[in-house]
Formats: structure tokens, C-alpha cells, sequence
């Protein structure tokens, strides 16, 4: 469900800063007020005042999320475009979303070469801009735990994978590439953006210039140019990989529940692709969305992605059927070990249990605190 609303805020952000005849997005009242119409326009950003300003240091001075100031709850333009453009393709079965994930892989690797490109351009780049250190980690745990949740298409993908598929190999190569673009791209552009906000996609579309966009005031034809470049950018990245990644998810937590079992096809599509879509739009504000974000990842992914697996591989160690992930991972010249493969396994299991457990506490005095 933050997938989204992160889709669905970002569309938003589309109709309000490139719409050159009527820069707004829509949004229809569904309590307090039912039907009611509201209006958001990515100007609502900014003081007029303090625009051009650089020296800001809290990234909410400078950048927002749409219609974050509300109390109502709201179904938005972006969140029912969102809705018609990927709500179908979860239906799909796993084999007629390749042409969808094929095109989703090459346009991944494109952006972030533009991303790349774009943010060492900047005018505004400063290592500077990202501390070694910052200043509050309340909701990190959960979002790296959200990144890495592989392990939750496993199952539906061994199921359909042709069988001389190399598991451990493919694996390894998209946990690598994924980490490389995360840090790469990640770290860049807090060093091009003064004043980033905690959706860095939404950053790139509001911005118009100054400390919060990856360029300063623009002045020129050019930097105009690359600022509106940059807003499309990030908009078709925002489309392309988060979006079609939801209908993916979707189609994966089907199969998941209808190999198992536990229900059949019908069900399977409600549970795991309709329900979303009809509960997502509760938590379109931008808090409660990190907020859902941060606590889904820590108190659900963490277990059924990272401490239920490895019980379960600690449990099967040297079983008919078992993966050799250690010797694999090193290549075939290592021998296989089962006593050092039990170990290394214990030693995961007690890393994770241990960084979920303080995750855990630290959220509960930072919300008690508050």
C-alpha cells in the first residue's frame, strides 16, 4: 500500500507543476465533508519569500507532499489514475507481466543513468549536503527492511521458473545491482539537493529552483530546461518502476496464496490485488504513509522476509530439496559445509532477530515522546 500512495502522490505532483493551463490537482472529500472538491497546487511549497533562499536546513521548509495539510479524507486524481493504469494488470498472471518487468529493468538502468548524470550537473552539488551522520533515524530500520523484501516472490517465482534457472545466481546479481543503484543514486542526490524532503521523487517534480531542486533559481533557458527535464524524469521514473512493481507484487502475493492453498484463484486476486487498492487511499497523507511504511516493515516484513526465512533454512540445513547457499555464493570450488552453513545461518538469525528488536524499541520511545 505505500507503493501506492507513493505512486499516487507523485501523479498528483505531475498535474500541479507540469500542467501549463490549470496547475492543480483534484481531490474528492470522502469524510468529513462526502463530495466535496478539493484543489492542491504544488505552490502551496513554497513562501514566495524564502524561495531563492539556500541556506535552508530543514527540507520541509522548502518541499511537501500533496494535499498534506488536509484533515479530510480524500480519494485524489492521482490515486484513481494510478488505480485504472495498474489495478488490471494485477489480475495478470506471473508469465504475462515479463513485457511489463523486461521494459521496467532497461528503463530502471536508464533513469539512473540520467539521475546520475543530473545530479553530478548540478550546480548546487556539495558532498557537504549529506552528513556522515543524520540527525534522525527513526525510521530507517523500516524503510532499508521495506527495500529488501525479495524473499516474498520466491515462492511464486520457483513455482513458475524454468527449472535450470540458476536460484542463488539470479539472486545474488539483483540483491548487487539494487544495493549499487540504492547507495549510488541515493547518496548522489542528497549531495545535488541543499534541502531534500524524505521522498526524494517528489522533491525532483515540485522543485521550480533554489535549495530544494537539484538546480538554483532559473535564470537561463537552459536551467529551465533541465529543471522541467528533470520533473519528467522523475515522474516516468516514478510510473515506470514503482507503479508497474504494484500490479507485480500483486500478482506474486496471489500466487503465494493460491499455491498454498489457503484459497483459490477468485480470492486470491481480491486478497492480493484488489484490497490494496481499496484501502490505500486511508492513508494517502505523506506522515501516515511513512508512518505505515516504516511500522509495516519493522513489525510484518521484517518477519515474514527476514526471521521466518532463516528459521526455516536453519530448520532444513542439509535437507533433500535444500538450497546450498554458502558454497553457491563463492562459487563451485568451495565445498559445501553444513556445520559452517548451520552456523553462518544461526549467526544471521541472531543479527536480524537483534536489529528488528532494537528497531522496535527505539520507534515506541520516539512515538512516546512525541
Amino acid at each position: 500500500m505505500a507503493s501506492i500512495v507513493d505512486t499516487a502522490q507523485v501523479v498528483d505532483s505531475f498535474f500541479s507543476t507540469l500542467s501549463s493551463s490549470n496547475k492543480n490537482s483534484f481531490a474528492l472529500s470522502i469524510f468529513p465533508h462526502i463530495g466535496s472538491i478539493l484543489r492542491w497546487s504544488s505552490e502551496e511549497c513554497y513562501d514566495n519569500d524564502s524561495v531563492n533562499e539556500t541556506d535552508l536546513s530543514d527540507p520541509s521548509d522548502v518541499a511537501c507532499e500533496p494535499f498534506e495539510n488536509t484533515s479530510h479524507m480524500i480519494i485524489t486524481a492521482g490515486y484513481f489514475i494510478s488505480a485504472v493504469v495498474f489495478l488490471p494488470i494485477g489480475f495478470l498472471d506471473l508469465k504475462e507481466n515479463i513485457p511489463f518487468q523486461t521494459f521496467s529493468l532497461a528503463f530502471l538502468i536508464l533513469t539512473s543513468i540520467i539521475f546520475i548524470i543530473l545530479f553530478l550537473c548540478s550546480d548546487q552539488f556539495d558532498p557537504s549536503n549529506m552528513p556522515l551522520f543524520g540527525d534522525d533515524w527513526d525510521d530507517l530500520l523500516g524503510i532499508i527492511l521495506f527495500n529488501f523484501t525479495a524473499v516474498t516472490s520466491i515462492p511464486a517465482w520457483l513455482y513458475e521458473k524454468k527449472i535450470d534457472v540458476n536460484v542463488t545466481k539470479v539472486m545474488n546479481h539483483s540483491l548487487v545491482l539494487a544495493s549499487s543503484l540504492y547507495i549510488v543514486v541515493g547518496a548522489l542526490g542528497a549531495m545535488a539537493v541543499p534541502s531534500i524532503s524524505e521522498n526524494m521523487l517528489s522533491t525532483m517534480i515540485n522543485s521550480n529552483g533554489g535549495s530544494s531542486g537539484i538546480f538554483s533559481s532559473p535564470d537561463d533557458n537552459f536551467t529551465r530546461h533541465m529543471i522541467t527535464f528533470t520533473q519528467y524524469s522523475a515522474i516516468f521514473f516514478c510510473f515506470v518502476e514503482i507503479g508497474f512493481g504494484i500490479p507485480l507484487f500483486s500478482v506474486l502475493s496471489r500466487l503465494n496464496l493460491t499455491n498454498s492453498g489457503l484459497c483459490n484463484r477468485f480470492w486470491g486476486g481480491i486478497l492480493g490485488n484488489l484490497l490494496p487498492w481499496s484501502l490505500g487511499w486511508i492513508f494517502y497523507n505523506s506522515k501516515t504513509s511513512t508512518g505505515l511504511l516504516n511500522w509495516g516493515g519493522i513489525l510484518f516484513t521484517s518477519v515474514v522476509v527476514f526471521i521466518a526465512p532463516l528459521v526455516l533454512a536453519l530448520r532444513n540445513t542439509g535437507t533433500k530439496g535444500h538450497i546450498k547457499v554458502w558454497s553457491n555464493f563463492l562459487g563451485s570450488k568451495i565445498e559445501h559445509d553444513e556445520t559452517k552453513e548451520y552456523m553462518a545461518i544461526s549467526f544471521l538469525l541472531v543479527i536480524s532477530a537483534f536489529a528488528v528488536s532494537v528497531s522496535i524499541a527505539n520507534n515506541i520511545i520516539h512515538q512516546s515522546s512525541e
